[in-house]
């Protein structure tokens, strides 16, 4: 019985060693993650961008196409 009491002090008393370069690789990783989900993040900004564009020039278009027939029918 006093032997399992002394093994058990000797593992908890045992000081615990970090391992060089832990702290790096999961800073890394943090950091890998932001930049993928920022990339996405970027090129549904630029979808939708780019489908705002295109609605915005198709409401000019039309709004001057129907500009030109009412002039075209008046004359």
């Amino acid at each position: 019985m006093t032997d399992e009491n002394s093994t058990a002090k000797k593992s908890t008393g045992e000081n615990i060693t970090e391992v060089p370069g832990v702290s790096l690789d999961l800073t890394w990783q943090l950091a890998m993650t932001i930049e993928f989900y920022f990339k996405y993040a970027v090129l549904v900004m630029a979808i939708f961008g780019k489908a705002a564009n295109g609605l915005t020039i198709y409401a000019l278009l039309a709004h001057n196409a129907r500009d030109a027939r009412n002039v075209l029918s008046t004359c």
